[in-house]
Order: C-alpha cells, then structure tokens, then sequence
C-alpha cells in the first residue's frame, strides 16, 4: 500500500500517541538503526523527512507508512495502543476516501482553473525562472485537456 499521500508525519502519530514528538523521533531513530543492522527496507516503514516550524526553522520528522503505524503499534500496550491503532486505521481510510479517482466530466473548468492558479503561485514561490513556469503552464494545459477529452 505505497499509493501517494499515504503516509503520516512523525508530528500526526505523536499526537495520535500522545507522546513528545522528540520522544517518538528518539524511538523511530531507534527502530531505523534496528531494521538497518537487520537489513529489512526502511522504506516500508520510515522515510526521514523535514518540516518548517511558524519560526520558519526546518525540524527532522518522519514520513510514517501504515506498515510504520502497525509497527509502532505493536510496540504500545494498553489503552495507548488499541487508542492509537483505531486512529491510524481511521486515518489512513481517510486518506484512502480522499484518493478515489475523481471523473473528470464532475470537476468544473472554474476548479481546475484554480489549481492550475494554485500552481502558479507555487511556482512562483520556488523562483522558478519564468520561462520554466510558462513550460510547467504548457505542460499543465496539455494534460488538463488530455484529461478532458
């Protein structure tokens, strides 16, 4: 289950957990480092990661997979694992729900126009040159109408 969008941030399962976040990044670093010296795919689990604080600070976090929640899981006991584990299954169908696939015919021309506003505007943010966010517009058009027709 590696579809796109599902994993959750270290900082979400902290709070699922109700644990320090610094705590949860300690315990993960641990259990990295384990499955390294095992030689089991890290990736199946935890992916480093980062994440920008309102200070505008970049902090380490992790990507955590359902494989990762299941994993840290089946390390809590009591009240805080069967709590956390009813979370993280309610969350990942959640994000499962929000990745139906969409028919286009029911997405309005105004919406899609939006997004491709949206992605303008980051575009922008990122400085990318303008002639590069005028190919990413022309690349956006080519697919919004493939998509389309």
């Amino acid at each position: 289950m590696s579809k796109i969008g599902q994993v959750l941030t270290s900082i979400e399962v902290s709070q699922m957990v109700g644990k320090d976040h610094s705590k949860l990044l300690r315990d993960i670093r641990n259990y990295v480092s384990q499955l390294g010296e095992a030689k089991i795919g890290l990736s199946d689990f935890f992916t480093e990661s980062t994440y920008i604080t309102e200070q505008n600070k970049t902090m380490p976090c992790y990507l955590v997979t359902k494989k990762g929640c299941e994993f840290i899981a089946h390390k809590l006991t009591g009240q805080k694992g069967t709590e956390f584990t009813a979370r993280y299954i309610n969350r990942f169908h959640e994000m499962e729900d929000e990745l139906t696939i969409i028919n286009p015919s029911e997405i309005s021309l105004g919406e899609l126009a939006s997004y491709l506003k949206i992605m303008d505007k980051v575009a922008v943010r990122q400085n990318l040159a303008p002639h590069k966010i005028a190919e990413n517009f022309k690349d956006s058009r080519k697919n919004l109408r493939s998509f389309l027709f």
